[in-house]
C-alpha cells in the first residue's frame, strides 16, 4: 500500500465523483479490478450516462485508488464529506466498515 496522500485522493474523488465511486465504481471493482469500461456500462445503466472519455476517466481514476490501495480510505473521505447527499455517505460509510482491514 502506498502512504496516503490526502491531496491526491480528494483530486482522484473528485474526478470519479463520489456518487459513482460509491455506487458503481468501488462494488465493481472490488470484484474485478480490471472490469472493462462496457462491462460496467452493462452491470451499471447509469454509468451510460458519461461520455466514452469521463467513463474511461472515473475508471482509471478509480483503478489508481485500488493500485495504492486507498479504497477504503476514500470511502471514510466520501463518508466524511458534506459536500455529497446523506444517502451516498452513508453507503460509503456501511461499505468502508464491511471492507475495513
Amino acid at each position: 500500500m502506498t502512504p496516503i496522500d490526502n491531496d491526491e485522493l480528494k483530486c482522484l474523488i473528485k474526478a470519479i465523483g463520489m456518487k459513482a465511486y460509491v455506487e458503481i465504481l468501488f462494488p465493481a471493482l472490488i470484484k474485478d479490478k480490471n472490469i472493462s469500461v462496457m462491462e460496467l456500462c452493462q452491470k451499471y445503466p447509469e454509468f451510460n450516462k458519461y461520455t466514452p472519455d469521463a467513463q474511461n476517466t472515473r475508471r482509471s481514476k478509480a483503478r489508481k485508488i485500488f493500485e495504492n490501495g486507498w479504497e477504503v480510505e476514500a470511502l471514510k473521505t466520501i463518508s466524511l464529506s458534506t459536500r455529497t447527499d446523506s444517502c451516498v455517505r452513508a453507503k460509503a460509510k456501511d461499505l468502508e466498515l464491511k471492507y475495513k482491514k
